[in-house]
């Protein structure tokens, strides 16, 4: 069983909180406190992130333990920026699908790339933290884990390895499936049970 700390699904791009309800129901059932990101659409990330941290402050103060966030695809970008800017929130980062050694432009295929540039359309302050992703520095104490896939088709996979993570985990899913997919749930349980233990 987890030790209840609070652990927070974030949805990919223009996916929302219903579309991690599977992923949120296994957790709580496997005794971890899970949490909602709050996001009904994904595709702004500002106010996300910002709300995402508030929800963040509440859970850990009434709790008095530190968070797992597990981002998938561009929530895991998300996650990292929030690891990165509040490591006193956050013990745990784990990728699932998500393109960190490039900007995620340069690592999608062509037709990912045009909704990309749709979404970031020429916003500066979402292109500087796209750019500092692939060299930014973990904090002490944050423990990053990435899961990618060969079979991933919207970004090249080898940019899903994050040469800073503790644990790079090959998954065989696609990554359209990644967050419902039931391995990488077990994958996930089986580093959080490790941890705790």
């Amino acid at each position: 069983r987890g030790d209840g700390h609070p652990v927070m699904p974030v949805p990919g791009l223009l996916r929302s909180d219903e579309d991690m309800r599977e992923m949120r129901d296994y957790f709580a059932e496997e005794g971890y406190t899970s949490l909602e990101s709050g996001i009904e659409k994904n595709r702004e990330p500002g106010p996300h992130i910002l709300n995402m941290i508030s929800r963040l402050e509440k859970a850990v103060n009434e709790m008095g333990q530190k968070a797992t966030l597990i981002g998938v695809s561009l929530g895991g970008i998300y996650a990292l920026v929030i690891g990165i800017m509040r490591p006193d929130l956050v013990q745990r980062v784990v990728l699932i699908g998500t393109a960190t050694r490039k900007h995620i432009r340069d690592a999608a295929n062509s037709r990912y790339k045009n909704i990309i540039n749709m979404v970031i359309g020429g916003n500066q302050s979402y292109e500087s933290f796209l750019h500092a992703i692939p060299t930014a520095s973990i904090p002490p104490g944050i423990e990053l884990i990435s899961l990618h896939t060969r079979n991933d088709k919207v970004f090249n996979w080898e940019d899903c390895v994050d040469p800073r993570a503790r644990l790079n985990i090959e998954v065989p899913d696609s990554h359209y499936d990644l967050h419902k997919s039931p391995r990488v749930f077990e994958i996930i349980k089986g580093v959080l049970t490790r941890a705790s233990a």
